[in-house]
């Protein structure tokens, strides 16, 4: 079941990219990347320390150092010391980058949906919120080992 999950994800995932691609919406980002400018993105008034990235996005701490440095490269995210413990760093997402997200957001979550009722397709209502509640229950279960 492990290996039918991870091959729907990743065809999701690639066919998203193609979608948003086509549409002019911005960047190409990496699974790794887009995970964590999502996340930026969905907490902007929460402080949010590379350190706590790991558990927060379920990555190493070598992933997260390596998407952190791509992603600042990039010019998408900021990296600061925190003022009071200089042992904690910072992350970001730029004004401009927040901006941009915003204004293309319909335009994602229309690009998001359409993929979503194609990969449903052939699946009723009842059995499409079946499926979300027992992928729920499973991502809760794992979560807790």
């Amino acid at each position: 079941m492990g290996q039918r999950l991870k091959a729907v994800s990743a065809l999701f995932e690639r066919q998203l990219a193609v979608q948003l691609g086509r549409a002019g919406m911005g960047p190409h980002l990496t699974k790794g990347q887009l995970s964590l400018v999502t996340y930026l993105f969905e907490h902007p008034q929460q402080v949010i320390y590379q350190r706590n990235l790991e558990q927060l996005l379920g990555m190493s701490r070598a992933t997260i150092n390596g998407l952190v440095k791509q992603l600042k490269a990039a010019g998408l995210i900021t990296v600061t010391r925190d003022s009071v413990d200089k042992r904690y760093k910072r992350v970001q997402l730029l004004a401009k980058v927040r901006a941009q997200m915003t204004l293309k957001q319909p335009d994602f979550e229309r690009q998001y949906q359409f993929l979503e009722t194609q990969m449903t397709a052939g699946l009723s209502t009842a059995e499409v919120e079946q499926l979300r509640a027992l992928l729920t229950t499973c991502l809760n279960n794992l979560r807790r080992q």
